[in-house]
């Protein structure tokens, strides 16, 4: 078996970046960028009018005479000048010479002169050349994942396409001769598979397949099959590595092995081997075991192989209540923070068990030991499976 640190930096240490491909913006949100997007020229390239009325040179008198309008689609190309004014609408380009624009309330207009009742100050009502962005300035990081937003300033500074990591794909299996799908009757129902798949169905996420395996040729005809199209496979169940007709002979004989066992609760029969640059993790069949093994060792590697950075959030916390079991292995609890202790009692700590998922927000990591009292140091990990 191996320790849970040393299983970590296995998998993460030479994750391999994923490929690039320029997208265009409409089919960017969601994705990663792989390059700084930067502004190639001012934004806004010239003074704006920021509110309807009229653009002045000061100083000036309160009374106007308006040479001509600037709107957003035909700008007024002459010059101002003093004790002159040029109706403008808002976004449209200020003439050149003015600085300032009066409020369109704060006007009265007689033929060809314009009134002024409250004369602005220099700059007023005026969205300045380069106010927002600067040429050359960046918009969006190498790494981040592309909001709409970023997708609105992307159109703001004219980029029509951007670089992105491709897609992540990931191929699912669930194992066992027991099971079926959660539309037909049974007792064993592959809720796993599903439940991951709504998880990793994300625009930087391609889910190359979520099939059942019962018998082991199936097993082994999908595993081959997943090994040239997809990044990551990850199967749940039947991770036995004593039986013969178990997945470890299957997955032994295609992959290459990283470790299988850790030292951990639950969670302990995970493994994890590698082909080329494929990875794959075999799970357990209890929900809370392959959530942790994907928290842990998944969900980072996602994030790397997908050119996002990745940390563990954590920081050491103390036990608000005793836990009574000693433990040879170190030993997740699935819990809350009240105030600054970690508790876990009303949340079931079974492998198996589902209550409890929808209100936990911490995992506490406990080390191998005898009972742990209240006031424990522990480590305390913020709990999340997005991805």
């Amino acid at each position: 078996m191996i320790d849970v640190e040393k299983a970590k930096l296995l998998i993460l240490q030479n994750a391999p970046l994923l490929k690039t491909e320029y997208v265009p913006i409409r089919d960017s949100i969601g994705r990663i960028l792989a390059e700084d997007v930067k502004v190639e020229e001012d934004i806004p390239a010239r003074n704006l009018a920021a509110m309807d009325g009229f653009a002045i040179k000061l100083p000036c008198s309160d009374r106007c005479k308006i040479i001509g309008e600037s709107r957003t689609d035909s700008p007024f190309l002459g010059e101002i000048s003093q004790n002159e004014a040029v109706k403008v609408s808002t976004g449209s380009i200020l003439p050149n010479g003015s600085n300032a624009v009066v409020l369109i309330e704060d006007t009265l207009v007689s033929s060809d002169i314009v009134y002024i009742k409250k004369i602005p100050l220099e700059g007023r009502n005026i969205f300045k050349k380069s106010e927002e962005y600067e040429a050359g300035s960046i918009v969006s990081y190498n790494g981040s994942k592309i909001s709409p937003f970023d997708f609105a300033t992307f159109c703001r500074v004219n980029k029509t396409k951007v670089k992105v990591f491709e897609k992540v794909r990931v191929s699912l299996l669930a194992v066992g001769k027991e099971l079926v799908s959660c539309e037909e009757e049974g007792l064993y129902k592959d809720f796993l598979t599903p439940t991951f798949e709504a998880i990793l169905k994300r625009p930087h996420i391609k889910i190359q397949r979520n099939l059942i395996c019962r018998y082991n040729y199936e097993i082994e005809d999908e595993l081959k099959r997943a090994l040239d199209d997809s990044d990551i496979i990850i199967s749940f169940g039947n991770a036995s590595f004593d039986s013969s007709d178990g997945l470890f002979p299957v997955v032994q004989k295609i992959f290459d092995p990283i470790f299988w066992r850790v030292k951990m609760q639950p969670g302990k029969s995970l493994m994890a081997f590698k082909k080329h640059k494929t990875y794959y993790f075999g799970l357990s069949g209890n929900v809370w075991a392959a959530a942790l093994g994907f928290f842990l060792f998944i969900r980072p590697l996602i994030f790397l192989l997908s050119g996002q950075d990745y940390r563990f959030k954590s920081f050491e916390s103390v036990l608000g209540e005793a836990f009574n079991k000693s433990s040879k292995e170190v030993r997740f609890l699935r819990g809350t923070m009240i105030g600054n202790k970690f508790y876990f009692k009303k949340f079931s700590q079974h492998s198996h068990s589902l209550r409890g998922f929808r209100d936990m927000t911490h995992i506490a990591m406990l080390n191998p030991g005898p009972p742990q009292d209240t006031g424990t140091k522990v480590k305390v990990f913020e709990f999340s499976l997005e991805v």
